[in-house]
């Protein structure tokens, strides 16, 4: 009879532990997908109402300056483009500035850092205020072309 008892026992205590044992090769809950990206508002905008911002057309540099002050208050974006030839090194940085009463300028955008090669790009910025130009910076008094065309919309 004691015999029945501890088989009995050593069967239940095999039987939990392989219940136990089972359940530890249970795998943990995964986390769920992340969080879809937080959408962007760009505005439909018509053709008809983009402009042409002139800043600098094959304009010869040969030191720092500005470029013309142009009017942006009717719009939002500028798609600008930059064709710089360097006929001898001269490193510039271009940046765009922003003002209302076309005195005091607010630095924005820095779009041509440290170029010292021939470049042609574009990109798109925010605009801001009234009138908007880019500023030119030089290393010396080499001469360089620049040309500086916005589309604004």
């Amino acid at each position: 009879m004691r015999k029945n008892i501890f088989f009995a026992g050593l069967i239940a205590m095999l039987g939990v532990a392989l219940l136990f044992g089972a359940m530890s090769n249970v795998q943990a809950a995964q986390p769920g997908p992340l969080a879809a990206p937080t959408p962007q508002s760009v505005a439909v905008r018509n053709s008809e109402q983009a402009d042409a911002l002139n800043f600098a057309v094959t304009s010869v540099m040969t030191a720092a300056g500005n470029s013309a002050a142009l009017n942006v208050q009717n719009a939002d974006v500028m798609d600008l483009q930059w064709v710089i030839d360097q006929t001898a090194v001269n490193t510039t940085t271009f940046k765009l500035q922003y003002s209302n009463d076309g005195e005091n300028w607010v630095d924005g955008a820095t779009f041509v850092t440290a170029n010292a090669a021939d470049a042609n790009d574009m990109q798109q910025v925010l605009l801001f205020g009234k009138l908007a130009r880019v500023n030119m910076t030089a290393t010396n008094s080499n001469p360089f072309t620049v040309t500086l065309i916005g589309v604004a919309k």
